[in-house]
């Protein structure tokens, strides 16, 4: 994940123009999906790691 998170961010900061051809190709959903969800996964990870526990959100929301 850590290693996703630097390319992608990367590709970003300095080739954009590559980014928006890789969501536009074969995985392009995937890698939409993927920028969407890590920050909050990334901040429930950091919790985790903090607390030396499982953090979840509530059932309830």
């Amino acid at each position: 994940m850590w290693m996703l998170i630097f390319f992608f961010g990367s590709v970003v900061r300095y080739r954009p123009q590559a980014f928006a051809t890789m969501t536009r190709g074969r995985f392009g959903a995937w890698i939409n999906d993927f920028v969407a969800a890590q920050p909050e996964q990334l901040l429930f990870m950091l919790a985790s790691e903090m607390r030396r526990r499982e953090v979840a959100r509530p059932a309830i929301v």
